[in-house]
């Protein structure tokens, strides 16, 4: 699509927005006040100042951080903006290193300090400077008559290394940047490009806007207001000439459409752009009669030949609002961003310049977000569970706050009107195994790394320095008005917890009305209901998760099925599983692909993505979305969708008891290649005592003529004692997968042990933690290999030994069913003997590998029985398990009509079992009737 179609494209999607300002953007500025700091709010802060020692500190730095900027003249800080005319740059250089001392120096490593040393980076390892010419000389050099950088005009007889100055010196050249980076060797290090970036603009100019608004806010001091609008007023003289799609580089690359944004890319201009606008608002009532500013503006306007004249406060009102806010609002696709970031923005600038003239239009638009950023077990579909999908939630949170200050009855009329929103702040609770880890479901975390914190909310205590957060907002706040409306106790919890177990100085809120009533609340919740946050085993059937739990504190233990795959920032995962235990996440999903190795379409970045990476089947070699860490051409409206691509697996069974838990998934239709006929996995957790379980996990796949199952674990030693490997070729070159061994004919109920290592110092008294698996799978090869990882941005890289279980067949559909048990333990397996058994009906007809029992002899003198039935056997191979045949188990008598059934059996006879999807079980020594089909029957015999 041309840049023409995305205008069309955007047009269409801006109806909504155009309507708040009536289907027109005005000829002529509207807003007369503050909307979001009116009067009332300015008295209330001031009065929290003097009576609260918090909100007396608060004030102390916002004051220190605008320290750096009371200094600079008005014609210093109205300097301080740039044209478009140098391609700025998101790195220095993504895969890079410095030039000086070769050390690694990827993505965002580089230091920039505008003050200390300005138009310079440094190296984080040598210390040395770059570019090694004193490029401000050349860049002021280069002026035009609007007071803007032309690199046709600047003199470069200035492009030379001040350390070096001779030119006969071999260093004459060397780290010189003219603004169009510094090349050696056929590499370019965009030294200036980072710096417009991350010193200039970010550092310089929009923290300068938003640190002196605050400064004003909390002093009332309008020689901060003064100076903000000098800044606000200069970046909209330039803001519509920037398109970081045509002018900018991220991963040493251009993308005019999916890299649109301003002077930053896309999501940080989207960002930027709400705070200039929330500032504005915030020195609205100052600068709207400062003569000075007006004088000062008009004169700049007149000596370098700006259209504007700015001779009076409303055209430099026009000329904020016109080029800087409503440009932003007729070309959405610039800031398109993660939902509801965009949405959020744009109804933001809109109820600041013309509320409350259009209070049902903003009202409505609201509503609208609201109804999307919950549509999906609370929040907005988008993966990354403790990364990208935390955005919705810790977006709206901000929204509710400063939105509220409109209409105090907004949260109570959104949870009415939405009761998805009932589980938006929950999800990231239910979701949380121990308070330690998230799953690794989709673009998120490093790999094996704990999360201990709550991801639902920021919970910022002091939002100095932080132009990403709201104003003045407080979630601690939020969160007790939604402890009030649900009565669930998990909000005050939280609260504490974030506070450090501690209520002093909550709800840190400049805007709190009675600090002493709100701690007394929260400790008395606390209290009533401890701070330990107790979760259960949940199945997100919207989201496609279920996470089984089990044990408490250190003991707990969890097992994970994603059942699913799209969705952005999504990878291609379905019917992957994760193991959590013994304090450590057993089989982490590899996390955050590492784009530092040149952005999102290298192979390293790529391979976090594919489905070989993942707990899950590879069916013939083809991941289950196509192309998915390939380019895309999509609008950005479509590529940023958090339901982009989602295809939906179902939960089938859900079965939760005391001792046995079960979820069975499918998603027949979940691969994009629409090869397969069945894909579909039954996870159970069973625990051993107290301390221990194992997991059972089947399998079932029909459809291509290759099926490989992937298992991979964490750091450490793989022992696989029964098998004879021997080399072999490797899987597919698209995986970053090596050193593989196979065991063509491995035998039966083979096993491999993890021996694991402490890699982040998580474990108490040097534990010998190791995960055992046993395989059960038919006819099938066993492999072993080497499968590449890496960590985070600090280049640090390891390899981790992973299995590949796999079954070929020369004709199609190939039918596998995967059978295994997994035990975490610590130094001795608490299993003595585990295999496989047949099943068949009374009349001695057997069922097909499909159907699968198997029996467990455990240490404690207890067995376990498992039986899991094919109910969906696309190929109607017989006998057909229904209510005409059923299963009968013959080790035990055993006849039952239930899909799924665990049996605990010890020398005496039956103490537990369960069943689910089903109405009877009988045996020689016991009878159960349970006159229909029930989803799950639980029965625990006691001495």
């Amino acid at each position: 699509m041309g840049l023409s179609g995305i205008f069309h494209h955007t047009l269409v999607i801006l109806c909504s927005i155009i309507l708040l300002s009536s289907g027109q953007v005005k000829s002529e500025p509207m807003k007369n006040s503050s909307v979001f700091f009116p009067p009332q709010y300015s008295k209330l802060l001031q009065k929290n100042i003097q009576n609260n020692p918090w909100v007396n500190e608060f004030k102390n730095k916002c004051v220190e951080a605008a320290g750096p900027w009371m200094p600079l003249s008005d014609d210093e800080l109205w300097n301080a903006g740039f044209g478009p005319d140098i391609s700025r740059s998101w790195m220095v250089w993504s895969d890079g290193w410095c030039p000086a001392c070769h050390e690694p120096v990827k993505m965002y490593a580089w230091i920039i300090d505008p003050f200390q040393h300005p138009w310079k980076v440094e190296c984080p390892h040598c210390k040395e400077f770059f570019p090694k010419n004193d490029f401000y000389s050349y860049y002021t050099s280069g002026m035009n008559e609007h007071g803007i950088f032309d690199p046709s005009l600047a003199d470069r007889s200035l492009l030379f290394n001040e350390e070096h100055p001779t030119p006969s010196d071999s260093l004459y050249k060397f780290g010189v940047d003219d603004g169009e980076g510094f090349v050696m060797g056929g590499k370019r290090w965009r030294f200036i490009g980072a710096y417009l970036i991350y010193g200039q603009w970010k550092k310089l100019i929009v923290q300068g806007v938003y640190n002196l608004a605050q400064a004003y806010a909390v002093t009332g001091d309008r020689q901060y207001a003064h100076k903000a609008a000098i800044l606000l007023d200069r970046i909209a003289d330039l803001y519509p000439d920037f398109s970081f799609g045509t002018q900018g580089f991220s991963y040493e690359k251009q993308d005019s459409l999916k890299q649109a944004g301003y002077v930053s890319v896309w999501h940080d201009a989207c960002m930027e752009t709400r705070a200039l606008a929330l500032a504005y608002d915030q020195i609205f009532d100052a600068i709207k009669d400062d003569a000075e500013l007006v004088a000062f503006l008009s004169q700049k306007a007149k000596t370098y030949k700006l259209d504007n004249p700015k001779t009076s406060f409303e055209l430099v009102q026009k000329n904020i609002e016109t080029r800087l806010f409503k440009d932003v609002i007729n070309h959405r696709y610039k800031i398109e961003s993660n939902f509801p970031q965009t949405d959020l923005t744009l109804v933001t600038l809109t109820t600041i310049m013309e509320w409350p003239q259009n209070k049902d239009q903003v009202m409505q638009v609201l509503d609208n977000m609201f109804n999307k950023v919950s549509a999906v077990d609370g929040v907005s579909g988008e993966k990354g569970l403790a990364g990208y999908a935390t955005i919705a939630p810790r977006t709206i949170a901000g929204a509710l706050s400063i939105f509220s200050r409109l209409d105090s009855t907004l949260l109570e009329t959104l949870l009415k009107r939405h009761p998805n929103l009932y589980k938006t702040f929950r999800f990231h609770v239910d979701t949380w195994v121990n308070e330690e880890y998230y799953p690794r479901v989709g673009d998120t975390g490093r790999f094996g790394q704990k999360t201990e914190t709550y991801m639902g909310a920021a919970f910022n205590k002091i939002s100095v320095n932080n132009f990403r957060d709201f104003y003045f907002t407080s979630d601690f706040t939020l969160f007790k008005k939604l402890y009030e409306i649900t009565k669930d106790p998990v909000y005050m919890q939280l609260i504490y917890k974030a506070n450090n177990f501690s209520v002093k100085g909550l709800p840190y809120d400049v805007f709190a009305t009675d600090t002493t009533a709100f701690q007394q609340a929260v400790t008395k919740a606390v209290m009533k209901y401890g701070t330990k946050v107790n979760t259960k085993s949940i199945n997100m059937q919207e989201w496609c998760l279920a996470i089984l739990k089990s044990g408490i504190g250190d003991d707990t233990r969890a097992v994970w099925l994603d059942y699913d795959n799209g969705g952005n920032h999504c990878h291609a995962d379905a019917m992957n599983i994760g193991l959590i235990a013994k304090g450590l996440d057993i089989m982490p999903g590899f996390g955050y692909p590492p784009v530092q190795f040149g952005g999102w379409h290298t192979p390293e970045a790529k391979w976090y993505r594919k489905t070989a990476s993942h707990n899950t089947v590879v069916v013939d070699q083809k991941d289950q979305m196509i192309d998915i860490g390939g380019d895309e051409t999509d609008p950005m409206s479509v590529l940023l969708n958090p339901l982009k691509r989602h295809r939906a697996g179902k939960s089938t069974l859900w079965a939760i008891g005391k001792t046995a838990q079960a979820v069975r998934a499918t998603g027949k239709n979940i691969s994009e290649e629409e090869n397969t006929q069945q894909y579909e996995r039954t996870v159970m957790l069973v625990d051993i005592s107290d301390k221990d379980s194992y997991v059972f996990d089947t399998f079932r796949v029909v459809g291509g003529t290759d099926h490989a199952k992937f298992v991979h674990g964490f750091l450490g030693e793989l022992e696989t004692p029964r098998l004879k490997l021997q080399p072999c070729e490797i899987y597919n070159e698209q995986t970053l997968m090596k050193d593989f061994k196979i065991d063509p004919t491995p035998p039966a109920a083979w096993q491999a042990t993890w021996k694991f290592d402490d890699y982040y110092h998580y474990l108490k008294n040097d534990a010998d933690i190791r995960l055992q698996y046993t395989d059960l799978t038919h006819n099938a090869s066993a492999s072993t290999a080497n499968t590449w990882i890496a960590f985070g941005f600090d280049g640090k890289e390891d390899w981790i030994k992973s299995l590949m279980i796999r079954r070929k067949s020369s004709s199609q559909p190939l039918s596998s069913c995967f059978v295994s048990v997994m035990e975490p333990l610590n130094t001795v397996s608490n299993i003595k003997t585990i295999s496989r058994l047949p099943i068949g009906t009374k009349k001695n007809k057997l069922y097909n590998d499909m159907n699968v029992a198997v029996k467990i002899e455990l240490k404690n003198n207890l067995t376990d029985y498992i039986i899991a039935m094919d109910v969906e056997n696309p190929k109607h191979e017989l006998p057909d398990f229904n209510q005409q045949n059923y299963v009968f188990l013959k080790e035990l008598g055993l006849e039952t009509d239930a899909e799924l059934c665990w049996l605990r059996k010890d020398e005496k006879g039956l103490k537990s079992l369960l069943i689910a999807n089903g109405s009877f079980l009988k045996a020689d020594d016991f009878n159960i009737d349970l006159k229909e089909k029930q989803e799950i029957f639980e029965l625990e015999i006691r001495p």
